[in-house]
């Protein structure tokens, strides 16, 4: 009986233990949520005074919005009195920063009060057998708005945040953000292109003249006194020294590379085109260059000197003996056994031949080879074949076809080399016909004999 008694007054005083601790972590709890809540109304306090120092005012045309919760002011605390402000958010004034009154821009936005959360209370009658009592808790927050404490303005620069702050100011959309456009500039960067004038807009030339402003202009815009296009100040004698070099420098890739040239000779009718590295290969054959007369460097009686385009003329007044000859036309050659040379000028279409013969006597040799009064490539397409025969034997004839050289080419070293027809005097005393050689040459276009 005794350890019976013994043991239900320890039970009682450990329930009694429990119950004293139970209260006391109770009312810790109460005292944390009451300085939650005091920290909740410093912060918004602290955020209402930095609304009202940023000077941020709801224009007076605009009405303002109806809040999106109407009850959230419809507290039964006999006691909570709203402002004009609040009670009638229609209402459009301005406070000036020194109003004790809140700013209207409150009145759009909505004063939540969060619960500080706490762990949930455990069921006393589960716990102890008996009914729990009534723990008061502290009244909820009321807003107020009348006079506000100043706080340092170091104190409102960093606002802490929370979830009344966050609801308490307006919500602000985010900017679009766009990739940054990057705009090539092209007047800054290098250009190959020949760059225009600014008055006439040609295209400028290594001389190039500038006014005050910097703005470059050609030559002739300089020699008629023109003014500036861009500024319409006068163009000065100050040169752009920069610019002239970089179109110099273009000029000479592009006359290097890709632009040809008209042969000097074009007036005199030349209409080939090379470019510059070729140019000075083609002066040196070219036709139409000045010349003297083909009989000269031969017999050096003539002094005549002009273009191709005049030689059939000087030659059918001065050398009209030496256009006797012509393609498929029966000649004789005469005096076989005597050093002699023969020049005649033949003309196929509008191109122009010379047909060589020489007789050399002491070697024994005749020698025979055609002209062409052009360039090599020109010359290259050309042929000439020699017959020489005897119309008594017409099972036999000697034969020989080459290509014509050029203008630019030496008849004798030719001779002398042998690249030519050869025949020699005692092989053609056999085709003779009454002390007469009797021969034919023709002249052809490579392209028209195939």
């Amino acid at each position: 009986m005794n350890s019976t008694n013994c043991t239900a007054k320890e039970i009682n005083e450990a329930l009694e233990k429990q119950r004293h601790i139970y209260e006391q972590k109770c009312e810790e709890l109460r005292q944390a949520q009451i300085q939650s809540e005091k920290k909740l109304e410093q912060v918004q306090q602290s955020i209402n005074q930095q609304q009202t120092s940023n000077h941020v005012f709801q224009p007076s045309g605009i009405h303002a919005q109806a809040p999106l919760y109407p009850n959230l002011y419809n507290v039964k605390n006999d006691n909570f009195q709203a402002t004009a402000a609040y009670a009638n958010p229609s209402a459009s004034y301005f406070h000036s920063p020194s109003n004790t009154g809140p700013s209207p821009v409150l009145a759009h936005t909505q004063i939540i009060q969060p619960q500080p959360s706490a762990p949930p209370e455990p069921a006393q009658e589960a716990i102890f057998g008996y009914p729990s009592q009534n723990i008061k808790s502290a009244p909820p927050l009321k807003p107020q708005f009348g006079t506000q404490p100043q706080h340092p303005r170091s104190q409102l620069s960093h606002p802490v945040p929370s979830t009344s702050s966050a609801a308490a100011q307006p919500i602000k959309k985010a900017l679009p953000q766009f990739k940054p456009q990057i705009r090539k500039n092209t007047k800054c960067e290098a250009s190959d292109s020949i760059v225009e004038c600014v008055t006439c807009n040609n295209k400028l030339g290594i001389q190039i003249y500038q006014c005050k402003n910097g703005h470059s202009s050609c030559k002739q815009c300089r020699q008629k006194f023109a003014q500036c296009g861009i500024c319409r100040e006068d163009i000065t004698d100050m040169r752009n020294i920069m610019l002239e070099t970089h179109i110099a420098d273009i000029k000479l890739k592009e006359l290097d590379k890709d632009d040809r040239m008209l042969c000097p000779n074009s007036e005199e009718g030349c209409l080939l085109s090379f470019k510059r590295n070729e140019m000075d290969e083609h002066k040196k054959e070219c036709p139409y260059r000045p010349m003297a007369c083909p009989l000269a460097a031969i017999f050096g009686l003539c002094t005549w000197k002009g273009g191709i385009n005049h030689l059939v003329s000087h030659f059918k007044e001065e050398h009209q003996e030496h256009m006797e000859a012509d393609v498929n036309k029966e000649m004789y050659l005469l005096n076989i056994n005597v050093n002699h040379k023969i020049v005649y000028f033949v003309k196929v279409g509008s191109y122009n031949f010379l047909v060589h013969i020489e007789v050399d006597a002491n070697k024994k040799t005749i020698c025979m080879i055609v002209q062409s009064m052009s360039t090599k490539f020109s010359a290259s397409k050309w042929s000439y074949e020699l017959h020489v025969y005897n119309k008594r034997q017409p099972r036999r004839k000697y034969q020989f076809v080459d290509t014509c050289i050029s203008n630019n080419d030496s008849v004798q070293e030719n001779f002398t080399q042998r690249k030519c027809a050869v025949l020699n005097c005692d092989y053609a005393k056999t085709f003779l016909d009454t002390n007469r050689l009797t021969y034919k040459f023709y002249i052809k276009n490579k392209r028209s004999s195939k």
